[in-house]
């Protein structure tokens, strides 16, 4: 097995837990000031698919039958799950775009088309908006790893 490639695993394990972190901090945070505990929701999903995640990642060094569908399966919920809901939709729609379009001074019609307040928080808590924001800083690292990742399926033996 090619030293890189399990180094390079390891590394976007590492920005994926990140971002795992962040977004259970944030949303825990939440949950606690906004009195609403539904937003505890994501914690077990990222937990119990970050650990799916390290199973197949595992399973893809080790040179067996199905080690390429192992890698392809934990990019791909990687990309769909921290890359594009957690990272672009919770931390760049949610609070960067959000918190931006509000300090610029857009109007409250247009804010509430935008960001419901039945699902949503007009800035009004530094803390909860850094942490929401801060949920950007991984993305870079899993998007550069999960490529690295693609890019080494040829190394992998089997399916």
């Amino acid at each position: 097995m090619n030293p890189l490639l399990k180094q390079n695993s390891i590394r976007l394990l590492i920005s994926v837990a990140v971002l795992v972190v962040l977004t259970a901090v944030h949303h825990a945070y939440g949950a606690f000031v906004y009195q609403t505990p539904w937003r505890l929701h994501t914690l077990p999903i990222n937990f119990i698919l970050f650990f799916v995640v390290s199973g197949f990642l595992f399973y893809s060094h080790k040179n067996l039958p199905w080690s390429r569908v192992a890698r392809v399966l934990a990019i791909g919920l990687i990309l769909i799950t921290w890359l594009g809901w957690v990272g672009f939709y919770e931390g760049f729609y949610n609070h960067l775009i959000k918190d931006s379009l509000y300090f610029l001074g857009f109007s409250p019609a247009v804010m509430n088309t935008m960001f419901p307040s039945s699902i949503y928080e007009m800035p009004n808590n530094l803390i909860f908006e850094i942490t929401g924001i801060l949920q950007l800083l991984p993305l870079p690292y899993i998007a550069i790893y999960c490529f690295k990742g693609l890019r080494d399926l040829k190394s992998i033996k089997g399916n």
